[in-house]
């Protein structure tokens, strides 16, 4: 597929995206929480989808996203 030209239809219907996901060559992950209308943008834009799914947040991902996040330095601080 075409990453920028799904991205750029994306956009078209006022849904920002990426396509620098760990998801497979090609990949592109819509931030919108509306398959629908993610699958619509790239039909309109004349592009081709092979699979259209929601992505899950994996809680241990989340967890060391929070914990090793470098703008909070004093994350593993205990206060006493």
């Amino acid at each position: 597929g075409d990453p920028a030209a799904l991205l750029a239809a994306l956009e078209a219907r006022g849904i920002t995206g990426t396509s620098e996901g760990d998801h497979g060559d090609g990949a592109v992950e819509a931030h919108t929480s509306d398959l629908a209308a993610a699958g619509e943008a790239a039909h309109s834009g004349g592009i081709a989808v092979h699979e259209l799914r929601a992505l899950r947040t994996d809680l241990e991902r989340l967890y060391f996203q929070l914990t090793e996040n470098p703008e909070n330095p004093d994350r593993n601080r205990e206060i006493a």
